[in-house]
């Protein structure tokens, strides 16, 4: 069989009521030769497995991990077992749209061998969508930083997510996606920003930034997150961005106060007021 074009790649803990709406999704799209769908259970204690019978008889590749990774590790096994050129990462609470993959495959016919990753935009299931306005078309690093993405889905060439991978870091459970694209793009490769609307997000899920209680949940792991932008990347951003370099710390000082790091937090803050 030809390798296929695209790897959906869902990673997954304890979202057995959650998963098949994600699944669907993607058996919905209208290539059906050109992807495959892979399954990375990163320890799931429900029974995911046992509703993801069905499909993987049709053909779903599934791998599980023995204890909870998390979201990094998830995603970087996929990427390893990964037979498509293009990776797309599908969270359980998103769903692709139904022309996801011909919008993708539509694009990559240009043959832009120096685009490393593309970008399509997102709505909620109530249609809104918080994206910038972005006009369609190839972007540098210099020009992330000046416009740094907020509600999008990437599309990943494999062969730089293996030179690339996610941060794995021991008792960090959340994965820093900006850190990774950041890297990505530093190194030279450039992004395609495309308008078209693929994907949408539960915005009320307990596991978007944007819910009240994950930053309380989470703080720790987002305070590792941008204490490792802001030391391999924050003479960039402030160079070419202030105002977003400025959020960048403010933000970390809440998360340093919520985490009780008190000391870092006020190391944050004067590093704030000095701009």
């Amino acid at each position: 069989m030809n390798a296929p074009l695209f790897s959906i790649v869902i990673p997954s803990y304890n979202r057995a009521h959650l998963i098949l709406r994600a699944l669907e999704s993607a058996y919905r799209q209208g290539c059906q030769d050109n992807f495959e769908v892979i399954v990375v259970d990163d320890g799931s204690t429900d029974h995911t497995r046992e509703i993801l019978q069905s499909y993987i008889e049709r053909g779903v590749r599934y791998f599980r991990h023995d204890a909870n990774l998390g979201v990094g590790p998830a995603r970087n096994r996929g990427t390893r077992e990964a037979c498509g050129e293009w990776i797309i990462f599908l969270d359980t609470d998103n769903v692709l749209l139904p022309h996801a993959l011909h919008c993708f495959q539509a694009v990559l016919q240009q043959d832009m061998p120096d685009i490393g990753v593309y970008y399509a935009r997102c709505c909620d299931f109530q249609g809104a969508n918080i994206s910038g306005t972005e006009h369609a078309g190839r972007y540098n690093y210099h020009q992330y930083l000046l416009h740094p993405m907020k509600e999008y889905l990437p599309l990943f060439r494999r062969e730089i997510l293996l030179q690339f991978p996610f941060r794995e870091t021991p008792g960090v459970r959340r994965e820093c996606g900006g850190f990774t694209v950041l890297k990505i793009l530093k190194s030279g490769w450039d992004f395609y920003y495309i308008p078209e609307i693929v994907l949408q997000y539960d915005s009320h899920s307990a596991g978007r930034l944007s819910h009240r209680g994950y930053i309380l949940r989470n703080a720790r792991e987002m305070l590792d997150c941008n204490r490792c932008i802001i030391h391999h990347f924050g003479a960039d951003i402030l160079r070419i961005n202030r105002k977003y370099y400025l959020q960048l710390l403010q933000k970390t000082v809440l998360y340093c106060i919520l985490c009780g790091q008190l000391r870092m937090a006020g190391h944050y803050m004067r590093k704030s007021i000095l701009l």
